[in-house]
């Protein structure tokens, strides 16, 4: 067990995460999605849109995660968001794509399809939602920007090069 040095803003739930680097991973607190990088011991948030505390990120795939709200929502929160960080692509699946169902668990399985375990314990196959959803443009959009700017990961290929000689 090491010490980081790196202390979590309060969240709600199930404290889960998202890699979106070698030394970062992302996780929801309190409507915001807050970065974390392991290397530089810094930290960085966006207030999120349509989405409240009552938010947490998980994975969907390797490549997108998706941000989900406990409990019930209403018209004007979306009941999950999808996020591929590599483009900062977001798609919304606003209050009732699945009737009055909301989502308490999701699934992306390897054959294309996504299975849902709504709220009221009902299981649904969804053939690739992901298409279905970017097919209404009104499901696509822009989330706020970081409160900072880093540096991409790869400039830091350099300087783990030379501590490792120097070591």
């Amino acid at each position: 067990m090491k010490n980081t040095g790196l202390s979590v803003l309060e969240h709600y739930g199930d404290f889960n995460t998202f890699p979106t680097g070698n030394f970062r991973f992302v996780y929801m607190a309190n409507g915001k999605l807050i970065e974390v990088d392991f290397r530089t011991k810094k930290t960085r948030s966006r207030q999120l849109e349509f989405i409240d505390r009552n938010s947490s990120i998980q994975i969907y795939n390797k490549d997108w995660a998706v941000i989900t709200r406990i409990g019930y929502t209403d018209k004007n929160l979306d009941i999950a968001q999808f996020w591929q960080p590599k483009t900062d692509t977001w798609i919304r699946m606003s209050l009732g794509k699945l009737g009055k169902n909301g989502i308490r668990d999701i699934f992306s399985h390897p054959k294309g399809y996504t299975l849902i375990n709504t709220n009221d314990n009902l299981v649904l196959k969804v053939d690739d939602l992901l298409g279905k959803l970017k097919s209404d443009i009104k499901n696509t959009f822009s989330q706020p920007t970081w409160d900072k700017k880093w540096k991409d990961e790869s400039q830091f290929k350099f300087w783990d090069k030379l501590k490792s000689i120097i070591n």
